[in-house]
């Protein structure tokens, strides 16, 4: 049978689809959401692994792209390093072909430049991501926070859209586990979780201080690649060490979905001291199980959840401000309610996962609608 050309995407990827992180799920969710609506979607890994310019990736690209088969490309923006160089390669290639690049489409989950470093890394990361941005042709972003940032590299001709991730986690979405019923928080003890791998912008440190300040009613599950970052990975196991928390804190590594799901059912609260966050979809999670929130104000976290409802957001390496909000949440168990309360509200007015897919393949297909007017964006 012959393949429909118009709905074929090249969706690029810095690495493999299957990681556990935020930003991949998201990509695998909208690949599996396509794929449904009929969509061929053939997912190139790049193996970028140098930054800030990887020329191995960069050739993979436009290696990849030179093929005639795609009617649409998808680059993840986590593949920044290889897209400047790639696409620069790709068009002088074309130049010399009676053809044009298919339209091309950044999905944006957050920018490094965004993320918490000495001013000039930033700025050096800011050109490189402005680079690799101005070879595309629309941005799909996951927050309106990321969006705002995004706005600022690209020229105003390049139209940014938003398409968050939607919140069922799987077993829920499959049928297999129901929702979350309102927690009773009756316990004296608060059982606290966070969901991140071991890297600096996760603030797993500062998470780990957090309960050492707190009361002894508090403990902390860690879920998360541990060797994600080896020389933070030490620093942790370190810290858990010296603050004499083995018996407070369980580490317990990656871990299937269904077990995943069993902790944000057996937690009391999330607890999120990230350094940045591009949306930071363990909110949703924690959410759907109704569980309340201690947060840092970081990023899109005050876009996800809100404060004084289902979440306590404190700034950003505040340690003591952790761990007097925890307590706040062992001392009174109707806040708790409250919270969870909220949190479930909160959940329900999410997008789904089936209405994200939709928003992005609507995009998608603006992208190769012919515009009326040559002048406007495709998007």
């Amino acid at each position: 049978m012959p393949v429909d050309r118009a709905r074929r995407v090249g969706w690029f990827l810095p690495g493999p689809l299957d990681q556990l992180t935020g930003g991949y799920l998201y990509d695998a969710r909208m690949v599996g959401g396509l794929r449904a609506r009929g969509w061929i979607v053939d997912v190139i890994d790049l193996g970028v692994r140098r930054w800030p310019i990887d020329p191995i990736g960069a050739a993979r690209l436009e290696r990849a792209m030179a093929s005639e088969e795609h009617q649409i490309l998808v680059i993840d923006e986590l593949a920044h390093p290889a897209m400047g160089v790639g696409l620069a390669l790709a068009r002088a290639r074309l130049r010399r072909q009676p053809r044009a690049l298919p339209p091309i489409l950044a999905l944006v989950h957050h920018l490094r430049c965004s993320e918490p470093a000495a001013p000039a890394t930033r700025r050096f990361a800011s050109l490189v991501e402005r680079a690799a941005l101005a070879g595309v042709d629309a941005v799909v972003c996951t927050s309106v926070t990321t969006s705002a940032s995004v706005r600022q590299l690209v020229g105003r001709g390049t139209q940014v859209e938003v398409v968050r991730p939607g919140r069922e986690l799987a077993e829920v979405e499959a049928g297999t586990a129901d929702p979350a019923p309102l927690r009773e928080c009756t316990s004296p003890r608060l059982r606290a979780l966070t969901v991140g791998h071991w890297t600096p912008r996760k603030g797993i440190i500062d998470a780990v201080r957090a309960v050492a300040l707190a009361s002894e009613e508090v403990g902390l599950d860690l879920v998360g690649e541990t060797d994600h970052d080896p020389s933070y990975a030490r620093l942790v196991w370190a810290e858990i060490d010296r603050l004499g928390l083995a018996d407070r804190v369980r580490v317990h590594g990656c871990v299937p979905v269904g077990r995943l799901v069993e902790l944000y059912r057996g937690s009391d609260a999330l607890l999120l001291a990230s350094w940045h966050e591009g949306y930071g979809m363990v909110l949703a999670e924690a959410m759907i199980a109704g569980l309340p929130i201690v947060a840092t104000r970081v990023g899109a976290v005050p876009e996800v959840v809100r404060h004084g409802m289902e979440a306590e957001l404190v700034p950003v390496g505040d340690v003591a401000a952790l761990a007097r909000a925890l307590d706040r949440l062992v001392r009174d168990p109707g806040e708790r309610r409250r919270r969870s309360r909220s949190a479930l509200e909160r959940a329900a007015s999410l997008p789904t996962w089936e209405e994200s897919c939709t928003r992005f393949a609507a995009l998608l297909d603006g992208l190769l609608a012919p515009s009326e007017d040559p002048s406007r964006d495709r998007l």
